[in-house]
């Protein structure tokens, strides 16, 4: 009696801490204290112009699949066009994993380390830099990763089965390098597919039905987007500088300082210990994920969010095969592997977030300073290319657009577009240029001579664009 209530007292103690490190992380990154993020500016960039009429590939070119952009765009129907939005839009999605986690741990039968899990997830997810803003490709698929995981460990039911199928569409269109992820997880649990493979199928159609939609009506574009200028990318002078040794160190360094790096090792060992058949997606996943680490082209810190699911698999072994209080202490320890990070900046920035709003009772939005020239000058509507810096967030805010599909040149997309991009300023010259590069990147970038044009100074490195005829 005295060990079940100490291991309830643990529990109740766990979801209190869980709570506030909840709170706490969340207003770490609100909008008043932190800069928009490239991706999220993009997408949002996306969203508006998918929901004013505009096709994906053909009118706003990306590389990877189409789901998150209609998750924006689906948001912003829904919500002002303001960051507030996103965080709530974050928020939710943060809320739902921690939903399914405690739901998946029921189905496993250890629920009593649950509070502890949460805290390592939250460290995971959202105290390191691969965070990076949230709402990115990586957080969407931890959520539908997550819940094909608990459906798959649920007994067999119709809504559960069509859902498993349905969400097969997300998990494999989201991003390219995730398809593994999506394929070991299905396979894993084959057993449990099978009795529900009536049900499954008619997900599976519907998922497909909504992605043809989707594609069919730029189905060329759409494919030389996902598949064949990735493909000659992967070959540009930003991708070799990963190879190597050098890029072997790079990489790591970037995995230790931006990713839970510590928190991967330390549940390695102690879950391959664990005799359960949870070990073989944990082992899989992991073999996933240092691929990506290893072996993507580029590498950004919020690549490395996809090590939370390994983290997680080992964290539910630890907990299958381990005393509850080991299992806690150990889940909780690596929790606060990056405890000065913890402290200082995260702590840091809640604090002024919440003091902001607090002293000036309003929810205002930290803007980097890059983007005020435009938004003094540009009007809704208004056309703008960016030559040298890639800033997203002033079409964001400023509501303008890129003239053509393309508002980034870096990597090779100007090597692998040269004919498009030159067609493209000819055609449809924009109203003002961000030239923060040599001009001599405007010949590189879309064929043109300085006789050709005329730059009229605005605000810094804003100009008015004009053709000479």
């Amino acid at each position: 009696m005295e060990r079940k209530n100490g291991e309830k007292s643990l529990q109740i103690t766990g979801l209190i801490l869980l709570f506030l490190y909840f709170l706490l992380t969340l207003t770490a990154t609100f909008p008043n204290v932190t800069n928009m993020f490239v991706d999220n500016a993009f997408y949002g960039y996306a969203g508006q112009q998918i929901n004013t009429g505009h096709h994906l590939y053909t009118d706003v070119f990306d590389i990877k699949p189409p789901t998150v952009h209609y998750i924006y765009a689906f948001w912003l129907k829904l919500f002002p066009a303001s960051r507030w939005s996103f965080v709530l839009l974050d928020a939710l999605t943060t809320l739902g994993l921690l939903t399914l986690l405690f739901l998946t741990m029921r189905n496993l039968g250890i629920t009593r380390v649950y509070g502890a899990a949460g805290i390592l997830f939250l460290t995971c997810y959202r105290v390191y830099r691969a965070f990076s803003g949230g709402n990115l490709n990586e957080h969407f698929y931890l959520l539908f990763f997550f819940a094909a995981l608990f459906l798959l460990t649920s007994p067999p039911h119709r809504v559960r089965g069509f859902l498993l199928g349905f969400l097969a569409g997300p998990l494999l269109m989201l991003k390219q390098t995730f398809i593994p992820f999506t394929f070991a997880l299905y396979f894993f649990y084959g057993g449990s597919l099978l009795p529900q493979k009536k049900y499954i199928l008619p997900g599976c159609i519907a998922a497909f039905v909504l992605y043809a939609v989707i594609l069919i009506p730029v189905f060329g574009q759409a494919m030389d987007a996902m598949i064949f200028a990735p493909l000659a990318m992967a070959g540009s002078l930003q991708a070799q500088q990963y190879t190597g040794f050098d890029g072997l160190v790079y990489r790591l360094s970037i995995f230790q300082m931006c990713g839970p790096a510590k928190e991967t090792l330390l549940v390695l060992l102690p879950a391959l210990f664990v005799k359960n058949r949870l070990r073989i997606l944990f082992v899989l996943t992991l073999v996933f994920a240092l691929a990506i680490l290893l072996f993507s082209p580029l590498l950004y810190a919020h690549y490395l969010l996809i090590f939370t699911i390994p983290v997680l698999l080992g964290a539910f072994l630890i907990a299958k095969g381990y005393p509850t209080r080991i299992a806690w202490a150990f889940l909780i320890l690596m929790a606060l592997m990056p405890i000065s990070r913890i402290i200082g900046t995260t702590v840091r920035f809640s604090t002024a977030a919440v003091g902001k709003i607090l002293s000036a009772h309003a929810l205002g939005q930290e803007v980097d300073q890059s983007v005020l020239p435009a938004m003094r000058h540009l009007k809704t509507g208004d056309t703008l290319v960016m030559v040298g810096d890639y800033i997203p967030e002033i079409y964001f805010y400023t509501k303008t657009r890129s003239p053509f599909r393309h508002i980034f040149f870096g990597f090779n997309t100007a090597e692998y577009y040269r004919d498009e991009l030159a067609a493209s300023m000819r055609e449809h010259p924009p109203d003002y240029l961000l030239l923060r590069a040599p001009e001599t990147e405007l010949t590189r970038l879309f064929q043109l001579s300085p006789s050709m044009y005329t730059l009229t100074p605005v605000d810094g490195d804003l100009y008015r664009f004009s053709l000479r005829h």
